[in-house]
């Protein structure tokens, strides 16, 4: 997946073929029936048709966990690490992660 991060710069990020299955799924079936109003190009968009505010995603999965009664802290940022540590355990190369 290439990710704009600048003027002509660009983020590449590994996306394995079973994520990217969904992410074109989703493309296929759910983000028309979302979007509401002019599309902007964002990837993913709220219930409310729009691209998800700073924060939003975080702010959800921080109230899913505490649902939950995990009993940990954080929010995305415990994804990303718990990601990259599987990503190590099964073999992918450091530079990657």
């Amino acid at each position: 997946m290439i990710i704009p991060c600048g003027t002509k710069l660009f983020n590449f990020r590994p996306v394995g073929d079973r994520a990217l299955g969904w992410v074109q799924k989703y493309l296929n079936e759910a983000r028309s029936k979302l979007l509401t109003g002019e599309d902007d190009g964002a990837l993913f968009l709220s219930h409310k048709g729009i691209r998800f505010k700073l924060g939003t995603l975080a702010s959800r999965v921080k109230g899913y966990i505490k649902k939950s009664g995990i009993d940990t802290r954080g929010a995305c940022h415990l994804f990303r690490h718990s990601t990259a540590t599987q990503m190590l355990e099964n073999g992918a190369s450091i530079r990657y992660i």
